[in-house]
């Protein structure tokens, strides 16, 4: 059974970073083509109050967020192209190391440099999960320096981030009011289309709601630790 999602307790990023968890969810399930338009009108909403957060910045976190988010471009790029090299190499313990990382770059995207920044954070977040399964093939593919420094400009990048929405918090723009009540419209659909497909025992949706409720579950916890303080 679906679980329900307070709302109320989810700031705006954390709204964005809901939607898109359960759009990815969504992408990975066997019903991604049954569940194709409200994918795409959660994608739409949650892209429209990413970019209102991005455009609230003040000048002076607009410039500090900006240099961190090309730090962290750059690393992940520095990465990304050591990995690929690795991959060439005639050594073959180093070239099936490079493989390996390869492929888990390619599956979280290589132009994920591209997103919004809470959603790069959320893609970056979940690659560097995977690649810290695979520290052998990090080290024999000879790229652990690089992985260091894309980890270490993750975190600043994100702490940086922070630092602008702690200090901006209870400011909101009319366009990020606005942007907030429709990403929460359309996560409502969204969940409430699974339920009927999990009501009439749609094949594979239970996996798709186990998954969801996982995200779920994890977002409330967040959310609800930042309000402890």
């Amino acid at each position: 059974m679906l679980k329900q999602l307070s709302h109320s307790l989810l700031t705006s990023e954390e709204l964005v970073k809901t939607a898109e968890r359960l759009i990815q969810a969504g992408k990975r399930s066997p019903l991604t083509n049954v569940l194709e338009r409200r994918l795409k009108k959660t994608a739409e909403a949650s892209n429209l109050l990413s970019d209102a957060l991005d455009e609230s910045l003040t000048n002076i976190y607009a410039s500090r967020v900006q240099q961190a988010d090309l730090q962290r471009d750059d690393a992940f790029q520095a990465f990304k192209y050591g990995v690929l090299s690795a991959s060439y190499r005639s050594e073959g313990a180093v070239r099936l190391a490079g493989e390996t990382l390869v492929e888990i770059v390619r599956k979280h995207g290589f132009s994920l440099y591209n997103l919004g920044h809470i959603a790069q954070s959320e893609a970056m977040k979940n690659l560097m999960g995977e690649l810290s399964r695979c520290m052998t093939e990090i080290s024999n593919s000879g790229v652990a320096d690089l992985f260091e420094e894309m980890v270490n400009a993750n975190e600043h990048f994100n702490d940086v981030y922070h630092e602008k929405l702690d200090d901006e918090a209870g400011k909101e723009t009319p366009q990020i009011v606005v942007g907030k009540r429709e990403v929460s419209k359309q996560i409502t659909l969204f969940l409430n289309y699974v339920e009927l497909l999990e009501d009439d025992k749609e094949q594979g949706v239970n996996k798709l709601v186990d998954e969801l409720n996982q995200v779920i579950a994890e977002i409330t916890i967040e959310a609800r630790e930042r309000q402890r303080g």
